[in-house]
């Protein structure tokens, strides 16, 4: 079954909803009607709608069915459990690392047949060594999966302290970081994100009401991330170096004694 496939124009990476009824084992017209459910919020957020097109089944019928980008995909994932986000996450793992070593052998040579026995011996040892690269990468970025599972668990905003402490910080170290590297400014005392991360479904404000003096309630806006802004961070933060205590861990060796 054709699964993924590969944009054209924006060499974008898509996998199908029949791929997600096969991998959460639900039926696709089930999927189909959760991924229905779901769209509204995302086009309110992301100001698109899911991508549809149709399939021939096996009898040669026209069907319908969604083909979700990443992000897509991970959002749908928000509806089911947490090993059913772990397989969506997996998946999508492997699906790109093979994309990108085949892209890989396809602009480093091209293919040609062995010319005898040994040769094809060669390129057989070769795909094995490959194999077991990609399945050490894919371990590799086990804490990786691990801290996407807990992250997509929930549709709600979380605030700033709550990420500052998945990297080990306060909210103030934490919103000075992001000022620091352009991601936002202190405006009328409250954290707004610079023009070009605006309008992307990252963040939402929200109005709490605090108490000025005995007796004198006021208000005050609060910025609190989305799940997608939380993810937009995870990516950026690991561009400049920056990632999870949890992935720390993962990493930590062991010193060996002189």
């Amino acid at each position: 079954m054709e699964v993924l496939t590969l944009k054209e124009k924006t060499g974008e990476l898509r996998m199908s909803s029949r791929e997600i009824a096969e991998l959460t084992g639900k039926e696709h017209k089930h999927v189909m009607r959760d991924i229905r459910n779901m769209e509204p919020a995302w086009e309110k957020v992301n100001g698109s709608k899911f991508g549809l097109i149709e399939y021939l089944d096996s009898r040669g019928r026209k069907k319908p069915e969604y083909q979700l980008n990443k992000e897509e995909t991970l959002y749908v994932a928000t509806k089911y459990n947490d090993e059913t986000r772990a397989k969506l996450i997996m998946r999508w793992k492997q699906l790109e690392v093979e994309n990108m070593e085949l892209k890989s052998k396809l602009n480093s040579k091209t293919y040609t047949i062995p010319e005898d026995y040994a040769e094809a011996l060669l390129r057989i040892v070769d795909h094995v060594r490959t194999e077991k690269e990609l399945t050490n990468k894919i371990k590799e970025d086990a804490p990786k999966v691990e801290y996407y599972t807990k992250v997509m668990a929930s549709t709600d905003t979380v605030t700033a302290t709550t990420i500052a402490k998945d990297y080990g910080m306060t909210a103030a170290k934490f919103n000075a970081l992001l000022h620091n590297l352009g991601v936002q400014f202190k405006q009328d005392g409250q954290w707004v994100l610079y023009h070009k991360y605006q309008n992307k479904g990252y963040t939402k404000s929200e109005t709490i009401p605090i108490q000025r003096f005995p007796g004198v309630l006021g208000s005050a806006t609060s910025t609190k991330w989305t799940q997608i802004g939380r993810e937009f961070l995870y990516h950026f933060l690991k561009d400049n170096n920056i990632i999870p205590e949890s992935e720390k861990k993962g990493k930590k060796t062991i010193k060996r004694k002189k």
